[in-house]
């Protein structure tokens, strides 16, 4: 390889990352702004209860990245010939694991009701169901980054992040209630879903699913994530269940 051509994919690999690391940024952007929104329109019992929440989905949001991380790995890995087989494997298992994901909080969101005192059930169900397009968006970055496209990777990271900011900031402003917020989430994250699949699909489209261990893997790549993700979120959840709604907000 010759010195220009050298010179050319290190201009273009760190013209990629700087397009990511933007689309990062506007996405952290909009995610702070959600919260100030949200200081701003609800009450503290209220916004205790919302950052509860918020935190909780940062915890099970592990799922979502150790499925980017798996599905990455192996796309990138695969060769050429059968890439998408591997894409289409590595969609079938994104899916399997939003509705497993999904399932489990959905099983468990009574007891979440119970433990952050949340008045409707509206409000736990709905951040149950959100699990589903989170983990949807998290294998649809998965197989971006396999895929190694830096324009399509910062395009899927927007699509996960400014609907899910926009429309909760909607929401509370129109209604300014804790289930028009988490209803604002999870219609965002929905729409974000969406537009990941619009995406993504060219890149499976054509592809045979064939039989995977992906769906096994991702226990495992989400073990260290969870733990340091529990550890940083786990103060704002348990401030909700053990102080007063005013203190805890």
């Amino acid at each position: 390889m010759s010195t220009d051509d050298t010179a050319r994919d290190t201009q273009k690999l760190v013209g990629g990352g700087l397009l990511v690391a933007v689309a990062l940024g506007v996405g952290q952007l909009l995610a702070y702004a959600q919260t100030l929104v949200a200081a701003r329109t609800l009450d503290p019992a209220q916004f205790g209860a919302f950052q509860a929440l918020l935190a909780l989905l940062l915890i099970g949001n592990t799922i979502a990245l150790a499925t980017q991380a798996v599905t990455a790995r192996h796309i990138v890995a695969s060769d050429p010939v059968h890439r998408a087989d591997e894409t289409a494997a590595a969609w079938r298992t994104t899916i399997q694991a939003a509705a497993l994901t999904a399932a489990f909080w959905l099983v468990i969101s009574p007891l979440i009701g119970w433990a952050l005192r949340l008045d409707s059930p509206a409000t736990y169900l709905l951040l149950a169901l959100t699990f589903f397009p989170l983990t949807v968006m998290g294998g649809a970055l998965g197989i971006a980054q396999g895929h190694e496209t830096h324009a399509r990777l910062a395009s899927v990271y927007l699509a996960v992040g400014v609907p899910k900011a926009l429309v909760t900031i909607a929401a509370l402003v129109a209604v300014a209630t804790l289930t028009a917020g988490i209803f604002g989430l999870a219609a965002g994250c929905a729409v974000g879903a969406v537009l990941c699949w619009l995406l993504v699909r060219g890149q499976f489209r054509g592809g045979v699913a064939r039989h995977s261990t992906m769906l096994r893997e991702i226990p495992a790549a989400g073990y260290a994530l969870l733990a340091l993700f529990a550890l940083t979120n786990l103060d704002i959840v348990l401030g909700r269940v053990f102080l007063t709604p005013e203190q805890a907000g």
